[in-house]
């Protein structure tokens, strides 16, 4: 049986499936993961 997954990551899974107009994590992070390379170089952060 997997763990619960703790208070924060419930949130974290909240924000990114609100935040990419999904509900579920891993569309999310599929469209999420989009969205980044779509970004333009100059507006992406760096190191």
């Amino acid at each position: 049986m997997a763990a619960e997954p703790s208070p924060q990551a419930r949130d974290l899974a909240y924000t990114l499936c609100v935040s990419t107009g999904t509900r579920d994590v891993r569309p999310a992070l599929e469209t999420a993961h989009r969205l980044l390379a779509a970004m333009p170089e100059h507006a992406r952060l760096t190191d």
